[in-house]
């Protein structure tokens, strides 16, 4: 190897080795600073915020639980408020704590400051309480909103005409994380088996709706008691994709009964299956809840092959829910008095209560 080379090889690498000493001795010297120090020192609101209250409950355990800190981070606010001041504000004694002449006159000047921000927040939360006030919020599923909730909020607002709804479109867990932020106190979904599994939230039944072959009225197998998958299978048949099926073992229902060759069309949605019935290109299964009270359509019950589907809502264990949900829940048990969905359904419901 060259020696020019070799000299030069060498000196870059005590060059580096020199800046990785500087790095590490500036990461130690960093680390040595409180963060919090830094934080307040530039930062003369929070400082006077926590002298403030310091000085008005003579206690800088009660402060810290006012402004939601701990005591040393309102200790580190008053020491760094003393430093820039160049005065003791503060007299320590025996747990006690009292002002100082110079803290006196500091706290007479900081009153009408901090008084006049404080209401300013409080003025500005309590608009937006009154803006949310007039609001229902919901959470709910797709099926959920687009079938049921048009008929709860309809009946909602002829109590509260004043009233506006706001609706939250999510599906299980990411419903439930709706209500751990508050976005509203209150979900409604059919039950899942897995719900169990969250023991800070209640739910309660209102609805069971009933899983049906959804027609034509004048289809042949229209109203058909125990008509049969085979019989079914002649026809085309709508189904879902996974993702929007109400009904548990639906997906798989003709497979476990052996019948392989189906004539289906299938969507990636929900609502546009009826379209589908409407135009009489085929048959569709899923619960009554797609229909509406005065719905053309007819529901042929299916409960020999699947389990009913049960609706819940769902609210905070230990959360106190407001008269305007309050209401809401009423109004949901108003719709189904009987606790069962009954539209379009081709059966009397005495008949299919065997099945409940």
């Amino acid at each position: 190897m060259n020696l020019n080379l070799l000299n030069c090889f060498i000196l870059k690498f005590l060059i580096l080795l020199e800046l990785i000493t500087l790095i590490a001795a500036l990461i130690e010297f960093m680390g040595n600073i409180n963060s919090q120090d830094l934080y307040y020192k530039n930062n003369r609101l929070q400082k006077i915020r926590g002298f403030y209250y310091v000085a008005k409950f003579g206690s800088i355990t009660k402060a810290a639980n006012t402004m939601l800190l701990t005591q040393p981070a309102v200790s580190i606010q008053i020491n760094a408020l003393e430093k820039e001041l160049g005065v003791s504000l503060l007299e320590r004694k025996s747990g006690k704590v009292t002002l100082t002449a110079e803290g006196m006159e500091f706290y007479e000047k900081c009153v009408p400051v901090i008084e006049s921000i404080e209401e300013l927040f409080n003025n500005f939360e309590k608009q937006q309480e009154d803006k949310d006030a007039n609001y229902i919020n919901i959470i709910a599923n797709n099926a959920t909103v687009s079938n049921l909730l048009p008929w709860a909020i309809k009946e909602y607002f002829e109590i509260m005409p004043n009233m506006l709804s706001r609706i939250y479109n999510a599906r299980k867990q990411h419903g439930l994380q709706l209500l751990r932020e508050e976005k509203a106190e209150i979900f409604v979904t059919p039950r899942w088996h897995e719900l169990q599994q969250f023991p800070e939230f209640e739910y309660t039944g209102f609805v069971k709706f009933i899983p049906s072959l959804i027609t034509l009225p004048d289809h042949p197998l229209a109203g058909k008691r125990n008509v049969t998958l085979k019989e079914m299978a002649e026809y085309n048949l709508i189904l879902s994709d996974q993702n929007f099926l109400l009904i548990p073992g639906l997906d798989d229902l003709f497979e476990r009964h052996n019948i392989k060759k189906i004539r289906k069309i299938e969507l990636i949605n929900f609502n546009t299956p009826r379209k589908y019935v409407d135009a009489g290109v085929g048959i569709w299964i899923t619960t009554n809840a797609m229909l509406d009270p005065d719905d053309k359509l007819v529901a042929t019950p299916l409960l020999h092959y699947l389990p009913i589907t049960d609706y819940v809502y769902i609210v905070r264990k230990g959360h106190k829910i407001s008269n305007k949900t309050k209401l809401f829940i009423d109004v949901l048990k108003k719709l189904y008095p009987d606790g069962i969905c009954t539209y379009g359904l081709t059966s009397p419901v005495e008949e299919l209560r065997k099945y409940f």
